[in-house]
């Protein structure tokens, strides 16, 4: 029977469990946001092949591996995750007030930021100190995300490590991966990759660099660099298109949002960005009418 999401709610100390290649994982709410906002989670490192071992009432006194925004209710609508039970969360484990994450422009790593969950505000950090280092990920996880950072074991330690390769192969001129473009429409390109398929959204282009003034002049927090487009697409994906959600991962730069597919979606969010912001009426009604609920960056 299909989750009624009216009826649904996620609360503080509940339990989810997730489906990887791997196995099945788990995470815990530790913060209902707002309605419609998501939640903070604690993730669980480790992945299991039988969920009836699993020891729950043990499970949820470990250390999380890291905190991350996700959009519980609708993985949970739309049966891509299990909850599992609602169990205490241990003294002293609250959401984290601050977060990291970095800024890269056309491939090359500048700086890090950290960003204050509350007020949005963020401070430019060129070399983290180990405490700034315990910082999860600023920014929300699709469904697809989690599954694979749990499924491959992935820590804070990966995400200094993919910085360090990204700065050593900027520094030696190398290009990450070929593609070969199939559909280009100026700002945005479609591409056929090794690994899958890929959107790739230049916001620099002057129509997009004029929209997202206008969006700006509707809330001052949608400063649209490549992070805030990617909160916006993703938000107006999980209301109007949340089937394109499946097997999609993100990496916005500041000057770009890309998206990436291992199936035949890809085609498909090309399709739907082209078709939104080339309708200004639209993108600006959305804006006007959900923007207090996207979380810019």
């Amino acid at each position: 029977m299909e989750v009624d999401i009216s009826k649904s709610k996620v609360k503080y100390g509940d339990v989810f469990e997730i489906k990887t290649e791997k196995g099945f994982g788990y995470f815990q709410c530790i913060k209902v946001i707002e309605e419609n906002k998501g939640e903070i989670v604690r993730v669980f490192s480790g992945v299991y092949s039988n969920p009836e071992e699993v020891d729950f009432e043990s499970l949820v006194k470990e250390k999380e591996s890291y905190f991350v925004h996700f959009f519980t209710i609708f993985s949970l609508k739309a049966k891509m995750v299990r909850k599992v039970g609602n169990y205490r969360v241990p003294k002293g484990i609250e959401a984290p007030k601050y977060y990291r994450t970095p800024e890269i422009i056309k491939g090359e790593f500048i700086c890090w930021y950290i960003v204050d969950r509350d007020t949005l505000k963020r401070r430019r950090v060129d070399v983290l100190t180990s405490e700034e280092k315990k910082l999860s990920p600023w920014g929300y996880f699709n469904h697809k995300l989690l599954e694979e950072r749990i499924a491959s074991g992935w820590t804070l330690d990966d995400m200094d490590k993919n910085i360090e390769k990204r700065k050593k192969n900027f520094s030696e001129g190398k290009v990450v991966e070929k593609s070969e473009v199939v559909m280009n429409k100026e700002y945005i390109e479609f591409r056929e990759t090794e690994e899958g398929s890929e959107v790739v959204f230049q916001i620099d282009d002057d129509d997009i660099l004029e929209l997202g003034e206008k969006i700006n002049e509707i809330d001052e927090l949608a400063y649209m660099n490549g992070y805030n487009w990617e909160a916006l697409i993703n938000f107006y994906l999980q209301k109007e298109h949340p089937d394109l959600l499946d097997g999609l991962s993100t990496d916005p730069e500041a000057g770009m949002y890309a998206a990436y597919y291992s199936n035949e979606n890809a085609k498909k969010l090309y399709e739907v960005i082209k078709s939104f912001v080339e309708n200004e009426e639209k993108v600006l009604n959305f804006v006007k009418s959900n923007h207090a609920d996207i979380l810019w960056d």
